[in-house]
């Protein structure tokens, strides 16, 4: 049984109360002056004695009641409780449990671009347009502690197609391996997001050659001094894509590339403000499957930095007899401040197999003596901030966010890709053989401008101008196998054309 704790309110008084009364007894009933005195000396002590018993018992229940609060809590964490938190943390919904262990980001990405296109020579067949570029739904998740994924579809043009899909191991300290659809390591400029790119669309410089999202293998490392990455990768998800991805065909062999992408980071580590990161990227890209004579082949091409016509003005056509493509590249990227300087130099060497049983006897006698096509192609950009700042993530070597309310941002580009070598490769001609005459690539030059300015109102909203004038030589579609639909009626593409773009983006992230 616990002992009653003395109310200190009336302990005091009634021992007071009980001196005083023993002084007013009669004389009898004190022997002495020097007795009373003994008396009340005894009393305090017994009023000391009493405060400092309440005072432990008072501390005993004190210090039991954290405990008695903290019970419930653990009985949640032992029993797999843990209330689930939400937040919203740049531009994201994130919930998450309450050991972090477990998280669900919801990203969903709207962009509708509209613009007007004209052209000096291909003006009745370049439009004007109103699309919607992308309309994303996805969900990034943290599967235990060392687990995380991405699911990721987008809707745009009234079809599902299949984006980030993967799983990623981190368990290892600043490592991650992943593996399902995703980009492979290769280019600043193509690992940016579209949620945070500078520009309506990638440079045509890196566009020619990337090979967009596909299934594969990879792994990557960084810390403050380096970032590296390295993977293999087979086809896309969605086989029947853009022809300009190589997909394979129905029942055929499945053929993997590799890619490695390096970045160093001598000066300004760990400083956000202040960027110097030079880079050196490695992609080998195979025929998408080669199990027939005339499967082995590839094409390089791409629209000029707009999705508001559809045209790919640049175009070498299928290359025949490919055995794969390496492509090397040279990236850098500066930051001081609110300026920031990047760019990239890649070189492309198409290596061809051998002779091919459909060959005729004459191409076929001079197939060894053929090297395989080169081209090269390049970009600089410039940006300038009047407000606000973009961040940059050491983790994957690239160009993040922009942080700051209503952020605005001064841009200019300048993209150059040269897809002709009349003495590298053959091209498939408009018979279904090879012939002598169709020697050489002549996929066209392109040489583009861009200006534009960027608005940031907040983390979930970004409106985007970019201005475009697109100079092609005579080769840019130039050949009596292109075509377009103008006014109903199938008419030829020219080459040489100027073409002037000036393009908007709304986008609204949630």
């Amino acid at each position: 049984m616990k002992t009653p704790v003395p109310n200190k309110r009336l302990l005091l008084p009634s021992l007071i109360a009980s001196a005083f009364a023993v002084a007013l007894l009669p004389g009898p009933a004190l022997a002495s002056e020097a007795e009373l005195l003994k008396k009340i000396e005894a009393l305090q002590t017994q009023i000391d004695a009493l405060k400092a018993e309440a005072m432990a018992q008072r501390a005993a229940i004190e210090a039991k009641a954290p405990a008695v609060v903290a019970a419930p809590a653990a009985a949640q964490s032992a029993g797999n409780a843990s209330p689930v938190t939400s937040k919203v943390e740049d531009g994201y919904i994130v919930w998450s449990s309450a050991d972090g262990n477990y998280e669900l980001k919801l990203d969903g990405r709207v962009q509708l671009d509209l613009g007007s296109v004209d052209a000096d020579k291909n003006g009745g067949v370049v439009k004007s347009d109103t699309k919607f570029r992308r309309v994303r739904l996805a969900t990034k998740s943290k599967l235990g502690k060392d687990w995380e994924a991405e699911f990721d579809l987008d809707f745009a043009n009234n079809a599902v197609d299949t984006k980030d899909m993967w799983l990623a191991y981190k368990g290892i300290p600043n490592a991650s391996i992943k593996l399902g659809h995703f980009k492979p390591h290769f280019s600043l400029d193509q690992v940016t997001s579209s949620r945070v790119a500078t520009y309506m669309e990638s440079s045509v410089a890196t566009e020619l050659f990337a090979p967009s999202r596909r299934i594969g293998l990879a792994g990557d490392y960084a810390n403050d001094w380096f970032f590296v990455g390295a993977g293999v990768f087979g086809d896309k998800a969605n086989t029947d894509g853009e022809a300009r991805d190589n997909p394979s065909l129905n029942g055929e062999s499945e053929t993997h590339g590799y890619s490695m992408r390096a970045v160093a980071r001598p000066f300004w580590r760990g400083e956000a403000n202040k960027v110097f990161h030079i880079g050196l990227n490695v992609l080998n890209n195979r025929p998408r499957s080669n199990a027939k004579p005339d499967d082995a082949r590839m094409k390089f091409a791409s629209v000029m930095e707009n999705e508001l016509s559809q045209i790919e003005f640049v175009d070498t056509k299928q290359i025949q007899g490919v055995d794969s493509a390496l492509t090397t590249g040279l990236e850098l990227a500066f930051k001081y401040g609110p300026h920031m300087l990047s760019g990239e130099y890649l070189h492309t060497k198409v290596r061809l197999g051998g002779v091919r049983p459909d060959m005729d006897a004459a191409l076929a006698a001079q197939w060894p003596s053929i090297r395989g096509p080169k081209f090269d192609s390049y970009y600089v950009a410039y940006s300038y901030f009047l407000r606000g700042d973009r961040k940059y993530d050491p983790m994957s070597a690239e160009f993040a966010g922009v942080s700051g309310s209503n952020a605005l941002e001064l841009t200019a580009r300048y993209s150059m890709a040269d897809m002709n070598d009349p003495d590298g490769g053959y091209t498939r001609n408009r018979t279904s053989s090879y012939r002598a005459t169709s020697r050489g690539v002549f996929g066209g030059k392109a040489k583009i401008a861009t200006l534009g300015m960027n608005w940031y109102p907040n983390a979930n909203l970004k409106f985007v101008l970019n201005y475009m004038l697109i100079k092609l030589d005579n080769n840019a579609d130039a050949d009596a196998g292109s075509f377009a639909y103008a006014n109903g009626t199938v008419v030829p593409i020219l080459g040489g054309d100027k073409i002037k773009v000036l393009g908007l983006r709304a986008q609204y992230m949630f």
